[in-house]
């Protein structure tokens, strides 16, 4: 009875995993049929992306990561170079160094890398919807969540009877030099806990609504260790959250620029120069340049309407604006380029321009 039960267990598993090797199999195939007919489209934006890939059934963003290997040049945000949470790997892992990257506006580059190195963690973040399937692996971690949240809420109740107080403007919050290690210990022992449960489980119903609480207490350790002296924590009773915030970004984004082969920053508002050398991550052996404009002062004229394009009142003041490109574009023959302050405007003024 045990050799017969064993031996259709074999069977069974036998033909399961006939059928997954020939799912992934089809899978494959459907991707490469798709990477096909998207390289021999000259556009590969979101769009044309999105449509081959649900002509395939297959996954946008794995397409998209496919067919990225048979370019030249790939157009992106920062955190796809910076951010060490979604950075694509494949090219900006460390030990690359032979990837260029070229990166605009890179004055903005400086907040974004704060945000990108920084992060939260709320007390709401701590929680998991009542009415969620339980077992007894599951009653362990809600309790663990507890602990988790008892002592965020009792650091919360610290910092506001806190001596000296916080200055108004800071609205409450305080600001530490160092992080609270027994919390992070406490963390430490949470993200484990979900890791486990939801690595052994494999029932996606029962393991969904652990992600959350996972992936924030998840990121936010990520963050302390790499916690230094260019790092802050701040402690907002009022919004019941713990902040571990960057100050410099120059240090994480030195470290990623390590694995380029080189990187070229450029904005009109570079300025002053060695400033911005030094919290983008260069170094005293950057080059630099500053570059007049190309283009002649007798080429440059500066208008000023007055037009109200705020929100409320942009239906009242559309013809206005339409009139005046139009009398741009009947001055000045040849190449324009208008900004709007949304994709709706710019619909809405396509339709009055071409009306």
């Amino acid at each position: 009875m045990i050799f017969g039960g064993i031996e259709f267990c074999r069977h069974a598993l036998d033909q399961l995993q006939s059928k997954i090797h020939f799912v992934r199999n089809e899978l494959f195939v459907d991707r490469q049929a798709a990477m096909r007919e998207l390289l021999a489209i000259q556009r590969l934006d979101s769009d044309n992306i999105s449509i081959v890939a649900r002509k395939y059934q297959v996954c946008p963003f794995e397409l998209s990561l496919d067919v990225s290997n048979w370019v030249d040049v790939i157009i992106g945000d920062y955190n796809y170079v910076f951010d060490p949470t979604v950075m694509l790997q494949r090219y900006f892992g460390e030990g690359r160094a032979k990837h260029v990257v070229l990166i605009d506006e890179a004055h903005n580059l400086v907040d974004r890398g704060r945000d990108m190195y920084s992060t939260s963690l709320a007390v709401d973040d701590l929680f998991v919807a009542t009415g969620t399937r339980e077992d007894k692996t599951t009653e362990k971690i809600r309790r663990a969540l507890g602990v988790a949240r008892d002592q965020l809420e009792a650091l919360m109740k610290s910092a506001s009877t806190g001596v000296p107080r916080p200055k108004p403007y800071h609205r409450g919050a305080f600001v530490a030099e160092a992080v609270p290690e027994a919390f992070i210990e406490t963390l430490r022992a949470l993200d484990r806990a979900i890791e486990v449960f939801l690595v052994e489980r494999s029932s996606r119903e029962l393991a969904l609504p652990w992600l959350e609480p996972y992936f924030a207490v998840h990121r936010f350790l990520q963050v302390s260790d790499a916690f230094d002296e260019t790092y802050r924590v701040i402690i907002d009773p009022g919004n019941q959250s713990l902040t571990l915030f960057c100050l410099d970004p120059s240090k994480r984004l030195a470290q990623t620029l390590k694995g380029l082969r080189t990187a070229v920053f450029f904005s009109a508002t570079l300025s002053p120069l060695d400033y911005f050398i030094d919290v983008l991550g260069g170094s005293a052996e950057s080059a630099k340049g500053c570059y007049a404009s190309p283009f002649r002062t007798d080429q440059l004229t500066v208008r000023i309407a007055p037009v109200n394009v705020s929100f409320q009142e942009r239906g009242r003041s559309m013809d206005s604006v339409v009139e005046a490109i139009r009398r741009q574009l009947r001055e000045n023959p040849g190449n324009n380029l208008i900004y709007c302050p949304s994709l709706a405007y710019l619909d809405q003024l396509h339709q009055k321009l071409g009306s």
